[in-house]
C-alpha cells in the first residue's frame, strides 16, 4: 500500500496540476501491478483523475475538475497498491524491497523527498539509498529505523530528473511470497496478446 504526499508550489508558475509517472514495466522485463485508488488535496477533496498507460508507465494527471489554474501551494495525497515489487532471493535467504520514491521523470527542482516503510514486523535488514538522475549512485540521502518503521531522506536539494532510490534487504519469509497461482496470473494477463494470436 503506497501513499505518496507532494506538495507543489505554483506561485512563480500557474499549473492546472501535476502528473505522476509510475513505471511498472522495467528494463529486466519485470512488471509490477499498480492499481489506482484515490487523489485528494490536503482537506480531503478529491482530484480530477483520469488515469492512463502508456510506454510501461502509469500516468496520474492530478487537476482541477475546472481546468482552472492555480497559483497556490497545492497539496497532492495520492494512494495506490502495488504488486509483484518484492525481489526473493530464496537461494540466498534473502528478499528486496527496491523503490525508486519520486522517480526520474519531474521537470522541476525538489526540495526534499522523504520515504516512510512500515514493514510487518522488526526485523535485522540492511539498508542503501541513492540520489541522482536515471543510472546514477549518489549517496546524498539516510535513514532511520525506528522498530517495524524505516525513514529515508535526502541531504540535498534535487535538480530536475533527479530521484530516491530505496533499498531494504530482509530475511528471506517475512514478506509472503505471491503463489504459483498468482504468478501464472499475472503471467497469463502479461502475454494475452501472444496467447490470443494463435486462436
Amino acid at each position: 500500500e503506497v501513499t505518496e504526499k507532494i506538495v507543489a508550489d505554483f506561485s512563480n508558475e500557474q499549473h492546472r496540476g501535476v502528473l505522476r509517472s509510475i513505471p511498472y514495466e522495467y528494463e529486466n522485463g519485470k512488471k509490477v501491478r499498480i492499481d489506482y485508488e484515490s487523489a485528494v488535496d490536503a482537506e480531503g477533496n478529491s482530484w480530477s483523475v483520469d488515469p492512463y498507460i502508456e510506454y510501461g508507465y502509469l500516468n496520474i494527471p492530478m487537476k482541477t475538475h475546472d481546468d482552472s489554474y492555480s497559483s497556490e501551494i497545492e497539496t497532492f495525497i495520492l494512494k495506490y497498491t502495488v504488486d509483484n515489487a518484492i525481489n526473493y532471493f530464496p537461494d540466498e535467504n534473502r528478499d528486496e524491497f527496491y523503490w525508486n520514491v519520486n522517480g526520474t521523470d519531474w521537470p522541476v527542482k525538489t526540495n526534499s523527498v522523504t520515504a516512510t516503510i512500515h514493514l510487518p514486523k522488526e526485523v535485522e535488514v540492511q539498508l542503501k539509498c541513492y540520489t541522482g538522475e536515471y543510472g546514477a549512485e549518489g549517496y546524498d540521502c539516510k535513514w532511520q529505523q525506528d522498530g517495524k518503521t524505516i525513514n529515508f531522506l535526502t541531504t540535498r536539494n534535487f535538480e530536475q530528473y533527479e530521484n530516491l532510490t530505496v533499498v531494504i534487504g530482509l530475511p528471506h519469509g517475512i514478506l509472503q511470497e505471491p503463489s504459483l497461482i498468482k504468478k501464472a496470473w499475472w503471467i497469463l494477463l502479461d502475454n494475452k496478446g501472444i496467447l490470443i494470436a494463435p486462436l
